[in-house]
């Protein structure tokens, strides 16, 4: 399968994913169906369960990239060491407030701290992990780009 044909499924079924949950979680009845007496309802719950798919359909794309891209050490595969990281962020930032879906009604103050806490210091993990796969992999890309713009060159 070429490489558009499996962006295109990626695509289409995380847009299925996040539509389908808003369809279903915006229902009345989806929305008045409670779990004992927390907050937590059924439209809460759809609404988790389609943001998480997508998040989880993101991830499976980024693994599908470094499959698909080839390690030849020059250009475009060089990119491939930076998917992971990339994702890790993206899924990281995102999934704060998926989680928080089902979350939030049943955390207290202190709860919510920790949470907030640990998706602080997540993120900053996950960027940092971001800069140091840039720095790491940067020689090579830097100087692919340096062979296809002419050495010597001056801005």
């Amino acid at each position: 399968m070429n490489y558009r044909n499996w962006l295109i499924q990626y695509g289409v079924a995380i847009v299925l994913a996040l539509l389908l949950s808003a369809l279903l979680g915006g229902l009345s009845l989806f929305k008045e169906a409670s779990i004992g007496d927390t907050q937590l309802t059924a439209s809460r719950l759809v609404l988790f369960l389609g943001y998480g798919s997508a998040l989880l359909l993101l991830w499976m794309l980024g693994q599908r990239m470094l499959q698909e891209l080839p390690e030849t050490g020059k250009g475009p595969s060089i990119a491939r060491h930076m998917i992971t990281p990339v994702m890790t962020l993206i899924v990281l930032v995102i999934g704060y407030k998926v989680l928080l879906v089902i979350g939030e009604p049943l955390l207290g103050a202190t709860g919510r701290s920790i949470y907030d806490w640990l998706f602080v210091v997540g993120t900053i993990a996950a960027a940092v992990w971001v800069g140091l796969a840039w720095y790491l992999k940067a020689a090579p890309l830097m100087e692919s780009w340096d062979v296809l713009g002419g050495e010597g060159k001056s801005i």
